[in-house]
């Protein structure tokens, strides 16, 4: 499967650290590439490409919509409670690492956390309960340099760092226990 994912595109390599997560998203149809052979790993996901990739990876293909090649996702995710029609996204832009979050735990049934972050850059952000779930989830880990812990909450998540996470989120609605133990394992090596 990673030979098949290194042969069809072009910019992804035998030492792409994104390597797996993107053959696994490639077999499961959940991304797909460009039509020049390319995947574009660092290129910002819009918030619509991102419920795509989750939805589409958990068995929920859409049909493009009729007015916006992403209405039908859209549609899913409100039908999943991902998202309410009342909420304020535009889907055309880059998702926000805080709202990637948000998407996974909710789409996993991870419940938010209320107790004070361990990340110091999220501070007041409204979705933060999120965030911390998935952090004590193993879904999330964030950025960790000289002892402290930050999340980077309205950064653009890149293709890359979606398709790690939709990965994170299938192998943990697959099997949290198990999932959970080999991640505490790979985190404190």
């Amino acid at each position: 499967l990673q030979e098949y994912t290194v042969e069809r595109f072009s910019d992804v390599k035998t030492d792409s650290w994104f390597l797996a997560s993107v053959s696994k998203l490639t077999a499961l149809k959940g991304v797909d590439g460009y039509p020049d052979g390319t995947f574009r790993p660092q290129n910002a996901t819009t918030t619509a490409e991102f419920l795509a990739m989750l939805l589409g990876s958990f068995g929920y293909k859409q049909e493009a919509g009729e007015n916006k090649w992403y209405g039908n996702y859209v549609k899913k995710a409100e039908e999943l409670e991902l998202i309410y029609p009342w909420d304020d996204y535009n889907y055309e832009e880059g998702i926000k690492r805080v709202d990637m979050a948000k998407f996974i735990c909710k789409m996993v049934g991870v419940e938010p956390a209320i107790r004070e972050s361990v990340f110091t850059d999220v501070g007041v952000i409204a979705d933060t309960r999120w965030i911390d779930a998935g952090f004590e989830e193993y879904l999330i880990r964030g950025y960790y340099d000289n002892g402290i812990r930050t999340y980077k909450p309205n950064q653009t998540a890149t293709r890359a760092e979606v398709s790690e996470m939709v990965v994170r989120a299938i192998e943990y609605f697959d099997d949290p226990k198990e999932f959970k133990e080999r991640m505490k394992k790979v985190y404190e090596e």
